[in-house]
């Protein structure tokens, strides 16, 4: 800051005498002159600057950690959400794809391509208890309609235990799509390797003119081939349909009532791998299943949700619902079977065992009840091969 008098000041000229100062080429002297007001400048316009950024994949709340919809800053618990727009970047079509982005889940089993089970923070998750959609018990023994939910929370540690005796790793909760608000058309076609071709349509409209009654629908078709191949040329072929409705009405300003229904369809062949006596796999073709042909699973998932939301006031909500799975399986095996070591290979008997099962499995979800029933058929033949 420089102060400006008005007191007059009176600037004696002194003459200099050059002086050679050594390590220096030459000698600046400036004199400080009174300082004089300046004129005044014109406004310069300021520009305008627009910064623009793009928010990570953050979900701003977790139903599953507390069953309500409070901010995951807020929550106490250790929650990891995988939203809608994480899943549409990565083009999703597995379960495996989304639950990829926590670090904190590994695979432990993929069952034949048709399923996979998980283990959280070291525990391995129970296929018929720990896995949840839309906050109820989901038997995870099937493909898992990925196209038709919005988002994937995990709640981490014995939190869990708020929904019941579970493995202590933790939940992995599926959060189904809703209705939107307007009417939204999605269409979507994918063609890769090994003749993979997979296609998605989406749409959600409203059946009522003030948006009280609003629908969504899914459809998703799947067809994929393999680089391994049956010993009799048969191809490893797999198919995939799923189907999806959704239902959202609200009554009043503080009701509502939501239903879902979805239907998965998974046909493919089974490939247990190779078969070896010596444990030298060098002189066998990796391309060759050497399994049968008629080996399958196939499986086929309906599922449905209904829940009523009612708000009495802003410290007071009831939610009441129910969901049904009816699960069923079918599943062609011939599978290699303990080997005696009496005779050195390559004398040892190869056993064989063909089975087939089906499985019917139905999973109710009442006010906090589960009831499971399970029919379990099972037919064997066994032969001996030399």
């Amino acid at each position: 800051m420089f102060a400006v008098h008005r007191k007059e000041h009176r600037v004696k000229t002194v003459p200099l005498r050059r002086r050679a100062i050594p390590g220096f080429g030459a000698l600046i002297v400036s004199v400080a002159l009174p300082a004089q007001a300046e004129a005044p400048r014109p406004e310069t316009p300021i520009e305008e600057i627009v910064v623009e950024g793009q928010r990570s994949y953050y979900a701003d709340g977790a139903f599953s950690a507390t069953r309500l919809a409070i901010p995951v800053t807020e929550t106490p618990q250790a929650v990891f959400v995988v939203n809608a727009d994480l899943i549409a970047d990565q083009q999703a079509f597995r379960f495996d794809q989304i639950l990829q982005n926590d670090a904190s889940i590994q695979k432990s089993n993929n069952f034949l391509g048709a399923y996979s089970s998980y283990s959280l923070r070291g525990f391995q998750l129970a296929n018929g208890s720990n896995y949840f959609r839309d906050g109820r018990t989901f038997l995870n023994l099937a493909s898992v309609p990925v196209e038709v939910l919005d988002r994937v929370e995990v709640l981490k540690g014995p939190s869990s235990v708020l929904y019941g005796t579970l493995s202590p790793g933790g939940i992995v909760n599926m959060i189904s799509k809703r209705p939107a608000g307007e009417r939204e058309t999605s269409i979507k076609a994918t063609a890769g390797s090994f003749d993979f071709n997979h296609a998605a349509f989406d749409h959600s409209g409203l059946l009522a003119d003030d948006g009280s009654l609003r629908y969504r629908v899914n459809g998703v078709f799947e067809k994929s081939d393999s680089f391994r191949r049956f010993a009799n040329g048969r191809a490893f072929a797999t198919e995939r349909r799923i189907g999806a409705f959704a239902l959202e009405w609200e009554p009043g300003e503080h009701t509502s009532l939501r239903l879902n229904y979805d239907y998965t369809d998974d046909g493919r062949p089974q490939d247990i791998g190779l078969a070896n006596l010596t444990g030298d796999f060098s002189r066998y073709d990796y391309k060759l299943i050497y399994n049968q042909p008629w080996s399958r699973y196939d499986s086929r998932v309906v599922n449905y949700f209904l829940e009523l939301n009612h708000e009495f006031s802003e410290a007071l909500q009831i939610r009441a619902g129910a969901s049904l799975q009816d699960y069923e399986r079918d599943r062609y095996d011939n599978q290699t079977r303990g080997l005696p070591a009496a005779r050195p290979p390559p004398h040892q008997p190869l056993g064989l065992q063909h089975l087939f099962r089906r499985s019917d499995c139905r999973v109710c979800n009442g006010a906090g009840r589960t009831s499971v029933a399970d029919r379990y058929r099972q037919n064997r033949g066994e032969d001996q091969q030399q």
